[in-house]
């Protein structure tokens, strides 16, 4: 059986060639964001690959935010590390 909309079998199920073609037209960023909206979120074709493109100091202070969570979860996960491994080291020597 063809492909969508009675296009070539060769060319995949939806219509269109673009970056998306790949999706169906209800999972592309133009129909969910808006018509050109790939251009805005960083898509560049001549990189060939979606990059997103952080221009304000707002996107800055979020991701040095969000840095600093990932720290310190990474802290309390060592330190709950540590304690297991306390722990562990207090069961063995009670054996």
């Amino acid at each position: 059986m063809r492909g969508g909309y009675g296009r070539s079998g060769s060319r995949g199920q939806w219509p269109g060639n673009g970056p998306f073609r790949n999706l169906p037209p209800w999972e592309r960023p133009g129909w969910l964001y808006g018509r050109g909206s790939c251009w805005y979120m960083g898509y560049r074709p001549s990189v060939g690959a979606a990059f997103p493109a952080f221009s304000t100091g707002a996107d800055l202070q979020a991701l040095q935010s969000q840095k600093g969570l990932l720290e310190e979860q990474i802290r309390n996960l060592q330190d709950s590390l540590k304690n297991v491994e306390k722990r562990l080291s207090e069961i063995q020597k009670q054996e």
